[in-house]
């Protein structure tokens, strides 16, 4: 019985070390993660910048990749600004391979859908996209001696996407501040409206809402990304009434949030913000997330 334990005990031990020889050099860097938390989780890889000046405490930021999955990319545009706030700069990449699809990355997993979005299934919660950020934090504080206990997350496009659901359908994520920036479209905190335009048939309840509104949560948009037509512009009849385009849909969500919280009395913390004269281009949003993120 004795010698059975110690079998299960160093068994344990080896599953939760499976990502143990992973470190983060200063610099550019990457890893791969994979969630131990879920058997069905795939490995994924995970772009970083260390700065020159890294203390035990800097900052950790999250930035999500848009729908070309370059998360290489995004680290790139980011990493001068990383240096320059001292920050641990961690971009974790959804490949078209094991997420091929908007539903499998920014709407979370959380659904198998039809081709119509129509909710078919729910998937367990350890198999979303988004129960992926919270263990990944953990690791990257576990490997880099970091003694922070709260992160910050910033996402474009797809990326935007991501962070805004994100906070309502992981509500106790350890989130410091988070902004989104030029999302498509948006789900609405609207418990009437069904998955993925609404909170209907999710796991979002007004308790969840409450908290993320008390977020520090920015709606960042580029005044001139207001393009009309294009395939990576969602045009379905509930995207359209939140606006013809992105700048206009971002506008509409935010306005939508607040307008909840003055109708239900709750606290709201988010802000919307403008870049004046910039279009969808993450490297032109950077810097004024980057403002916003590290004051």
């Amino acid at each position: 019985m004795h010698k059975l334990f110690v079998i299960l005990l160093s068994f344990l031990y080896i599953i939760g070390c499976s990502n143990s020889n992973e470190v983060i050099k200063e610099g550019k860097d990457s890893l791969i993660f994979k969630n131990i938390q879920s058997k069905s989780s795939p490995e994924i890889k995970v772009w970083t910048y260390k700065p020159t000046k890294y203390f035990d405490n800097s900052k950790i930021l999250f930035v999500m990749h848009g729908n070309k999955r370059n998360g290489d990319v995004y680290r790139d545009q980011w990493m001068e600004l990383a240096e320059k706030n001292s920050v641990l700069l961690i971009v974790p990449e959804f490949s078209q391979k094991y997420f091929p699809e908007d539903d499998n990355y920014n709407m979370g997993n959380m659904f198998i859908m039809d081709s119509t979005e129509n909710l078919l299934k729910k998937n367990p919660k350890n198999e979303w996209s988004y129960s992926i950020i919270e263990p990944l934090f953990d690791f990257v504080k576990k490997i880099t001696g970091n003694m922070s206990e709260r992160y910050s997350m910033f996402g474009h496009s797809a990326g935007s996407q991501f962070v805004h659901r994100f906070l309502f359908f992981i509500p106790n994520a350890r989130i410091d501040k988070a902004v989104s920036a030029n999302a498509g479209w948006y789900t609405l905190p609207d418990t009437s409206a069904i998955f993925p335009y609404g909170f209907k048939k999710t796991e979002a309840t007004a308790e969840s809402i409450k908290n993320v509104f008390a977020k520090q949560v920015t709606i960042l948009l580029g005044t001139s990304d207001t393009v009309r037509i294009g395939k990576s512009l969602r045009r379905t009849r509930e995207a359209m009434a939140q606006g013809s385009n992105r700048f206009e849909r971002g506008k509409s969500f935010f306005h939508f949030a607040k307008e909840l919280a003055k109708k239900n009395n709750l606290k709201f913390s988010w802000s919307l913000e403008f870049v004046e004269n910039v279009g969808h281009k993450n490297k032109k949003m950077a810097p004024p997330a980057a403002k916003i993120l590290f004051n």
